[in-house]
């Protein structure tokens, strides 16, 4: 179960919009909303039944590299932060779900619900990505349908960034 954003976590994403127009280094695409408080970290028994059939995964893309102990860096893309994207969405539409992620030893799901396509931040490490309907809770099959990067605009500008 992803559990759902409670009325504290949303007015904290509300109030983070303008840092996040600012630390993104650009106002013409949607800021990210991937906050700590919008993300539940799971361990590897709970994604060790994934059909990886239907996860999308994406290498490492060479971009400047943000040291471990700096790692709260890598969502501020104007001090170096990682700015690479892929944008996901659900094989069959018309259904609101969730996006997961496994990275190394990170493994978390997105509390965010979302209605369609999202934007996915790729950074120094291979990831994979996962979807999960967000009514019944199981996985469902995702795709990739584009990449890009922050500041560069293009037809992704507009998506939801987590």
């Amino acid at each position: 179960m992803v559990p759902p954003l409670g009325w504290l976590a949303k007015l904290a994403d509300i109030l983070m919009i303008p840092l996040m127009y600012l630390i993104s280094g650009t106002f013409k695409e949607v800021p990210q909303r991937g906050h700590r408080w919008n993300n539940v970290r799971l361990s590897q028994t709970d994604v060790v039944n994934l059909d990886e059939s239907i996860i999308v995964h994406c290498t490492s893309i060479k971009d400047k590299v943000i040291h471990s102990r700096w790692i709260f860096l890598f969502h501020i893309p104007i001090l170096g932060g990682w700015r690479n994207y892929v944008v996901l969405e659900p094989e069959k539409q018309g259904r609101d779900w969730h996006v997961g992620y496994i990275n190394n030893n990170i493994i978390g799901v997105s509390r965010i619900r979302l209605t369609g396509r999202v934007r996915m931040l790729v950074g120094h490490g291979d990831v994979s990505f996962y979807g999960v309907d967000a009514e019944c809770y199981k996985q469902i099959s995702i795709r990739e349908i584009g990449t890009g990067r922050i500041g560069k605009g293009g037809k992704f500008a507009k998506e939801k960034l987590l």
